[in-house]
């Protein structure tokens, strides 16, 4: 890369062959019109051999700075030297013979030599030997004696005197020069700079005098206003507010030019912001601020796309509402809860209840309302999580307490679908850790909560290791319906990332979204998640149990030594109420147990006899059995959120089966569900379900809807 002084270099030897070439031009033109003239005069064509010597070195020089006027500088360079040479010893020559004109002869020759020959040599060495050889030249070979010491000293003063005043002036010529360059060179540059910036901006920038003269403009200010710049003060002048904020305090007109025009008239200001004006559906904040511009009073106007802005500023305002909103509504859902709970607990454990009807019912609103405080906390969690206040506090707890009691919770539910729990605990973990165990808790009650309603029959475990980096490695494993590769893909990748909580048909969604986010405060690392479609999954998380000074020695894996407790027994009977006198009409399909007994209760009340199932799978297989019997159900309670076939793709197997007339009598499916929303309506009619009831309903409502399809 060129240096800046090699730039300069070049730069000079360009510009003085320009002037060289002027010099040519001059030369010959002198030449020929003197001749011209001669010719004119004295009508005689004869010339002297001098005469024609200089006509035809004119002419050899002229062609020579023609041939290379596009050459490289080091060829212009020579090409100089041998003009001024050429033209030097042609005046000496020529001084020989006419020694009258011996004077102006030498002062040309040290003309061309000072503008031509001493510009282009940078080395002082060389340039005084130039000098001394053309003042050797004109002042000391042509005098004929050298005896008189007195001339030749004053001819010695004067060689002297040259040089020292030919050094002075080519020395500051040449740094004159250099940072005349240096300073063209720095403006040409800040006005790259300039010109690239305003034109980079994204927003408009406009210099407008107080004569409303258009000083400057950038091309984004006329993309911005979409006008020419013939109509850009045209454009400003017709510019009407969108957002009212008016500095003029005008009440009649509502245009960007008055306030501008105001403020011409205002005391000096940094910067003032103006309001929006809307242009083909762009928002655009126009901001002022006065500067002198060329000893004109001139405002800088910028005008901004501020579009995007402002629909973000309302997307976080939508956030914040919905923060808040959450925050407020899972608040106020704890008060009638916390009594829920209260005073089911103390019915439990206080009154002595007649059956073990109305214990299993108390115990299932007892877990229920557990269940539902877990999702509550969830919400409050999540809310937290988007206003930026989600903390953890860690203290020392109980551990083992901490896994049976969130194991409690789903003991009944175990219990109804004959799922076998069992936990696991490395005995060389401490009982008491140091932990969050509120949200230890709350991730095991997820975990566990998803587990089972994924899972049909077979097991869950629970799994407590210590491994060598002293952090407790908890797996929750299961024997369930298992997750398709393509979701576990995606589920994983939304574990890694901070994204929304991923919200599934299957259930996958806030709960997990949060336990992750708290597994990661607890143990810096997301959830793993690993699962065979048809086999079962396990969710695996590492959290830190020891204060962070604690020095501990490292603990080994010891699979060998896990104890294992068996809470709950698999050899219970599943929970249906049936009238032995005829054969049930009603079928309730639903994977959630407590869903079942509610229904299963109401319906017994009114009795009427139903069968129960645990997912749309077993309920067509049911349907199809009943139906060779020669008795199929009049009405089924479908849920529509289920795992592996939910309720909308059950009901249309059901729909094929009585087309395919592999059954005869085609059941009234009556939805039940959480779904509210209209298209959600829609989608049960368009399946073929013929009602809809919505969770919770009435016992009345759920009784008149059964009652009017038996």
């Amino acid at each position: 890369m060129e240096t800046m002084s090699e730039m300069w270099w070049k730069k000079e030897i360009s510009d003085l062959y320009k002037l060289l070439i002027f010099y040519s031009y001059t030369l010959l033109s002198i030449g020929l019109f003197s001749r011209i003239l001669y010719f004119m005069c004295n009508w005689s064509i004869e010339m002297e051999p001098l005469q024609v010597e200089v006509v035809i070195l004119h002419f050899v020089n002229i062609i020579l700075v023609k041939i290379f006027k596009n050459s490289s500088f080091k060829v212009k360079i020579l090409v100089i030297l041998f003009f001024t040479e050429s033209y030097n010893c042609f005046c000496f020559y020529a001084s020989m013979i006419k020694s009258e004109d011996s004077n102006i002869l030498a002062v040309f020759a040290i003309m061309l030599t000072t503008r031509f020959q001493l510009p282009i040599i940078k080395n002082k060495l060389y340039l005084n030997l130039l000098l001394i050889k053309n003042l050797l030249i004109w002042c000391f070979i042509r005098i004929n004696s050298f005896q008189d010491s007195q001339f030749r000293l004053m001819e010695i003063n004067f060689t002297l005197s040259t040089i020292i005043t030919c050094n002075i002036w080519h020395y500051y010529k040449m740094k004159i020069s250099f940072e005349k360059f240096n300073l063209s060179k720095e403006l040409e540059k800040n006005h790259e700079i300039l010109t690239f910036i305003t034109e980079a901006s994204r927003d408009g920038i406009i210099v407008l005098s107080e004569s409303l003269t258009i000083e400057f403009n950038n091309k984004n200010s006329l993309k911005l206003l979409d006008c020419d710049k013939i109509d850009l003060l045209s454009s400003i002048s017709q510019n009407e507010y969108f957002q009212e904020k008016k500095m003029s305090g005008n009440p009649t007109s509502n245009l960007v030019i008055d306030d501008i025009m105001y403020c011409f008239n205002v005391a000096d200001f940094t910067e003032k912001t103006l309001g929006i004006s809307l242009v083909n559906g762009r928002n655009l904040e126009w901001k002022i601020q006065k500067i002198s511009w060329y000893d004109k009073n001139c405002l800088f106007i910028t005008i901004r796309d501020a579009t995007q802005i402002i629909t973000l500023e309302n997307s976080i305002a939508s956030d914040n509402m919905k923060t808040v909103l959450l925050r407020s509504v899972s608040h106020e859902l704890r008060t009638p809860l916390n009594a829920i709970i209260y005073f089911t607990n103390d019915i439990l454990e206080k009154h002595n209840l007649q059956t073990s009807g109305e214990i299993e019912k108390f115990k299932a609103i007892s877990v229920s309302s557990q269940l539902m405080l877990s999702l509550i906390n969830d919400l409050l969690d999540f809310s937290k999580m988007l206003a930026g206040v989600f903390s953890i506090h860690k203290a020392d707890c109980q551990l083992k307490d901490i896994i049976k009691n969130a194991c409690k919770l789903i003991q009944m539910q175990c219990k109804k679908k004959k799922l076998k729990l069992i936990i696991r605990i490395d005995e060389r973990i401490p009982n008491r850790v140091y932990t969050d165990s509120l949200r230890l808790s709350q991730i095991l009650l997820s975990l566990l909560t998803n587990a089972l309603k994924f899972t049909m029959k077979g097991w869950i475990e629970v799994i407590c290791l210590l491994d060598k980096k002293n952090q407790l490695k908890i797996t929750i494993e299961d024997t369930g319906i298992g997750i398709s590769v393509d979701y576990l893909i995606k589920l994983s990748s939304e574990f890694s990332s901070s994204v929304s909580p991923p919200v599934s048909p299957q259930g996958c969604g806030l709960g997990l979204y949060v336990s992750n986010s708290l597994v990661k405060k607890l143990g810096n690392k997301p959830i793993e998640i690993r699962s065979q479609p048809g086999k079962g999954s396990a969710f695996i998380f590492k959290i830190n149990i020891f204060p962070e000074n604690t020095q501990s020695d490292e603990y080994d894996v010891f699979t060998e030594s896990l104890v294992e407790e068996n809470l709950i027994r698999s050899d219970m009977s599943q929970y249906s109420i049936r009238n032995k006198n005829f054969a049930p009409s009603v079928l309730i399909v639903d994977d959630n147990e407590l869903n079942r007994l509610v229904l299963g209760s109401i319906l017994l009340q009114y009795h009427i006899a139903f069968d129960e199932s645990g997912g749309g799978k077993d309920a067509i297989k049911k349907i199809a059995e009943r139906d060779k019997l020669g008795s199929g159900y009049r009405v089924v309670i479908m849920d529509c959120d289920m795992p592996e076939i939910d309720g909308f793709e059950a009901t249309r197997k059901i729909n094929l089966l009585f087309r395919d007339r592999e059954i005869n009598e085609m059941p009234n499916i009556i939805a039940y569900t959480a779904f509210t929303l209209d298209e959600d309506r829609a989608a049960c009619f368009e399946c073929g379900m013929v009602d809809y009831l919505i969770k919770p309903s009435t016992p009345e409502k759920i009784i008149s809807t059964v009652k009017k399809y038996l």
